[in-house]
């Protein structure tokens, strides 16, 4: 059952997955099953995804349809455009259409370019107007300043739940605070240099230069574990040596830590409780936080 279900996954032959996952005695026929075998297969897995990536290709048929559709919507649109501008009413389409208001126009009595450009009413406005330049630079200042403002806000969300993951890993803290301090501002700037879709569980989603972060398998990588690799480029991790208390510990943290009102209260509180090495009650705060946030 095993061998077959890799023969389709992965598209082999009964011989390849058997030679993938068995070997025979060199002193017997007996055959046993390989050293490492579930890497063998998540390397052959993890391989089979790559190539589907590579090899995907997009619809022709779809993008040439879309195209056609688009490029009908388009002229459609421009000679409902040419019939307002003209002033008139025809069924004509395409380059009768093109003809028609032509000929109309040149009809009418249009002033030149002069002629409006002397107008009072012109002159008044273009003396009130804003230049193009100035108003395309003001617009994109104005754009860019909206896109600093969501990255910013986005980013300290990412950065308040790391903190609130960080104490669960139990991190070496210095008892120097300026040291405590500057490590964690290092440890959080490494965060910046991604881009996030935040999510309600917090399962947040990691994009850099716009792509997703996958393991080799294609599936996306978790928060929580993304947090854990960068913070163990940052801090060495200790195990708990009173692990049958810990129960008791956590329950009298928990009774003990007040939760802040505010998030920016609730991150100096964080921020004060991971310099003092104080995991225990960094790790209730974080929960106590959640569940005020939940009611």
């Amino acid at each position: 059952m095993l061998v077959g279900v890799l023969t389709k996954t992965l598209n082999k032959t009964d011989e390849e997955v058997s030679d993938l996952l068995y070997q025979k005695a060199d002193d017997s026929d007996e055959v046993t099953l390989k050293e490492g075998a579930l890497d063998l297969v998540l390397d052959a897995d993890a391989q089979r995804v790559s190539n589907l990536k590579k090899s995907a290709k997009p619809d022709e048929k779809v993008l040439t349809d879309q195209y056609l559709k688009g490029k009908k919507e388009g002229k459609a649109e421009l000679e409902a455009e040419l019939r307002s501008a003209a002033g008139i009413e025809t069924s004509a389409i395409g380059l009768d259409l093109v003809k028609e208001v032509v000929n109309h126009l040149s009809d009418c009595n249009i002033p030149t370019d002069e002629q409006i450009k002397a107008h009072p009413l012109y002159v008044a406005l273009e003396k009130e107007r804003v230049p193009k330049e100035d108003y395309n630079k003001l617009n994109t200042d104005f754009e860019e300043f909206k896109s600093n403002l969501d990255k910013t806000q986005r980013l300290s969300r990412i950065k308040n739940d790391v903190l609130s993951i960080l104490p669960t890993f139990n991190p070496v803290i210095s008892e120097n605070q300026v040291v405590a301090q500057t490590r964690q501002q290092d440890f959080l700037q490494k965060f910046e240099g991604y881009e996030y879709e935040l999510q309600e569980d917090g399962n947040h989603i990691i994009k850099r230069n716009g792509s997703r972060i996958e393991d080799p398998h294609g599936n996306p990588i978790k928060f929580k574990d993304f947090v854990k690799d960068v913070a163990a480029l940052n801090y060495d991790f200790k195990v708990s040596d009173d692990v049958g208390n810990a129960g008791n510990r956590n329950t009298a943290a928990t009774k003990a830590v007040g939760v802040p009102k505010t998030e920016k209260g609730y991150m100096a509180q964080m921020n004060a409780l991971i310099v003092a090495g104080k995991k225990e009650e960094s790790v209730a705060l974080a929960k106590a936080w959640a569940e005020s946030q939940n009611k």
